[in-house]
């Protein structure tokens, strides 16, 4: 059976864990692991998380990061950050990370938390709350805004990038899914043209993805991740829009293959075209560049109306 047509199983992290950076922040707290617990000691329960208390499920850890040793890693790929921002965090001397842990699945505490805790801490410090993960300077996530199952804007935690920058084509990739315990997804060659849509795309698969593993699908420490179709209405779901009555029937099929391995510290999960043989190799020059490239225009044109690219 060749590797696009059947089920991904991967296996689900135990423990899975989400940071988030107070970046610059003009007051210093006393106490910050003990700040820390408070504010999550005031968090309201969540229904999905059995109706009980949040404290006590998630454990958080925060410390102090040196300023010197964060700004020139940081400052360089903020992506939505001002050029005063930029300059803030590269004079401060330090900072503070806050880290949750929680275990996979619904809801997820250790992201929700981790945000949460952070932006209480940006808010009472005057600090600045940064993803580590995406390099997005992010607005404070209240508790009060906290989604349901089904109702997690997947686009809120996660961007697409084109992390390679070669000029014949893109490679796309999501940023942040490893903070749901899933692999980033990943595809290579991508004309000029279509990297905007398929860039929409990957987003969406990324929230079918999530969307799967948290309805329960997934089985012990096991994700089985089948074959799909994306479809408008998955578009529309994924960026919050209202979704038209033929969105569904916009759809096209896509297949996966996971690469890389745990000694990479990096698993992708690179899409496909369905039927695609083991011995194809779409990481370096595909093996029928025509075929590829026409299997992407494919997908686009049928899930998008070309004025919506």
């Amino acid at each position: 059976m060749n590797p696009s047509t059947a089920p991904v199983r991967l296996t689900l992290p135990k423990l899975l864990g989400a940071h988030y950076l107070v970046a610059a922040p003009a007051a210093w707290p006393r106490d910050p692991a003990a700040i820390a617990e408070r504010i999550a000691a005031e968090l309201p329960t969540i229904a999905d998380a059995g109706g009980g208390p949040v404290a006590g499920r998630v454990r958080l850890k925060v410390r102090e990061l040196n300023g010197g040793h964060l700004a020139a890693g940081v400052t360089q790929r903020l992506a939505n950050a001002s050029l005063a921002e930029l300059r803030r965090i590269g004079d401060a001397d330090r900072h503070l990370l806050v880290g949750a842990y929680h275990r996979p699945g619904w809801p997820p505490l250790h992201a929700l938390v981790a945000r949460h805790v952070a932006g209480a801490f940006a808010d009472r410090t005057g600090g600045m709350l940064l993803d580590p993960l995406t390099m997005l300077v992010h607005d404070h996530f209240a508790a009060d805004t906290w989604p349901g199952r089904g109702q997690l804007r997947l686009m809120d935690w996660i961007c697409v990038l084109d992390v390679v920058g070669d000029p014949e084509g893109a490679t796309l990739a999501t940023i942040g899914l490893s903070r749901f315990g899933l692999p980033d997804l990943r595809l290579h060659h991508v004309p000029r043209l279509l990297a905007g849509p398929w860039a929409r795309l990957l987003g969406s698969l990324a929230q079918v993805l999530a969307d799967a593993h948290w309805s329960g699908r997934s089985r012990g420490e096991t994700l089985r991740l089948d074959p799909t179709t994306i479809s408008a209405a998955d578009v529309a779901r994924a960026e919050s829009v209202p979704v038209s009555a033929d969105a569904a029937a916009q759809s096209a099929p896509v297949g996966f293959r996971l690469t890389g391995s745990d000694l990479d510290r990096q698993l992708w999960l690179d899409l496909v075209p369905p039927g695609s043989g083991p011995d194809d190799d779409f990481s370096e020059t595909p093996t029928d560049p025509a075929a590829w490239s026409e299997w992407l225009e494919s997908v686009v044109l049928a899930v998008f109306p070309p004025d919506n690219w």
